[in-house]
């Protein structure tokens, strides 16, 4: 198992992708963050320090269902169709 120092520096070039600019990350880097190749990234750009963060992007539910998937709260669900008037405004 592979020991990864939490507090890694590095430095990497900055190298051209097309007309970008592109910068190459080792596994360690990314192992930190928990990202692999194809994964999503978001990068944050600080003007303030000249600093850029970078995080895995953390999807979230793309569904109401995954959403509450799990949850254990009380709820009741209704339908505002019950009364069989489809397309009755509702008020």
């Amino acid at each position: 198992m592979e020991v990864i120092n939490i507090n890694m520096q590095t430095t990497v070039k900055l190298g051209r992708c097309g007309n970008s600019a592109c910068a190459r990350l080792n596994n360690s880097l990314l192992a930190i963050i928990g990202a692999n190749i194809n994964n999503y990234v978001d990068v944050f750009a600080n003007e303030k320090n000249h600093s850029i963060t970078i995080k895995k992007h953390n999807e979230g539910p793309k569904t109401l269902a995954e959403l509450l998937d799990g949850w254990q709260g009380d709820f009741e669900t209704t339908s505002v169709m019950d009364d069989g008037n489809l397309g009755a405004e509702i008020g």
